[in-house]
């Protein structure tokens, strides 16, 4: 019998909270979630901040008498990649008023290369140069070839892959660059990896009227992106197979950083309302009601 007045409590003991396992385990879910992905687009802002493989020119500005000679180095930096680097395509430009590549009695391009790139006990094998001094272009290629270790050579600070010795023909500044369009690097199985390329600044001075130095000196020369494209290879030498170009840019991963940045900074706010939603649900009281 019941009293007048008082209903029974049928609910089951307990029943009154049963929203809060199946919220908190959501809430938990959902945050770890969250979490995983903050983590991750920050591992990739990181990671996208690291450097390609840089061609570089140096020195990045010099000085010469007309007449004399001077030699520019072409050297290679940020190689880190597991296949270390297995070729290069070189190709230099410059004014034909100001300099020209230096010849020997031969009338072959004067070019040393070093042996950087054999360093892991691989044979290294580069193209006769082909020069166009009247043009202003230079353009070799250097590989490896019968590599006992497997893999190219690595390195994360400038090395010297050649030497290019320079004329001065005529007064007045030349810049150096390397040609997107064909210089290359690519790693023993013929991938194309993604390069910058930096390029270069010669002034050449008469010796009876010699400039005296500016107290600013020229600003430095800025990289330049890789554009890469297929070239005919030298006879004898493999080309890096067709479909292996690199994806991307040399320069691009800045705006890849700032994007990644943005959006960690976004799933940041997002992860913090949703905690303070989840646990405004879990303070709510239960609904009245059988």
């Amino acid at each position: 019998m019941f009293e007048l007045g008082r209903s029974e409590d049928r609910r089951v003991p307990g029943a009154h909270l049963w929203w809060v396992g199946p919220t908190m385990v959501r809430a938990k879910l959902v945050r770890a979630a969250l979490a995983a992905l903050l983590v991750w687009l920050l591992w990739g802002s990181l990671a996208a901040g690291h450097d390609d493989p840089a061609i570089s020119l140096v020195p990045p500005v010099q000085s010469m008498l007309l007449g004399s000679t001077a030699s520019i180095d072409i050297q290679i930096d940020g190689v880190t990649n597991s296949g270390g680097l297995g070729g290069v395509d070189i190709a230099l430009t410059f004014d034909p008023a100001v300099v020209e590549v230096a010849t020997d009695a031969a009338h072959e391009p004067i070019i040393s290369h070093d042996r950087f790139m054999a360093s892991t006990g691989a044979a290294l094998q580069c193209s006769n140069p082909v020069l166009d001094n009247p043009a202003g272009t230079v353009s070799f290629r250097c590989l490896t070839v019968s590599n006992p270790a497997g893999s190219g050579p690595r390195t994360d600070h400038p090395l010297t892959l050649a030497s290019v010795s320079l004329r001065a023909v005529g007064v007045g500044t030349s810049v150096l660059s390397l040609a997107p369009s064909a210089t290359r690097a690519w790693d023993p199985e013929g991938v194309e990896l993604p390069v910058s390329l930096v390029s270069a600044a010669v002034s050449v001075q008469s010796p009876e009227r010699q400039l005296e130095p500016t107290s600013t000196p020229p600003s430095a020369p800025t990289p330049v992106p890789n554009v890469t494209s297929s070239t005919t290879g030298e006879a004898g030498l493999s080309t890096p197979r067709a479909g292996s170009q690199a994806t991307g840019d040399g320069g691009g991963s800045l705006p890849f950083t700032v994007l990644a940045v943005g959006g960690v900074i976004a799933l940041a706010g997002i992860l913090a309302l949703a905690t303070r939603y989840l646990r405004a649900r879990e303070r709510r009281p239960p609904s009245g009601g059988l």
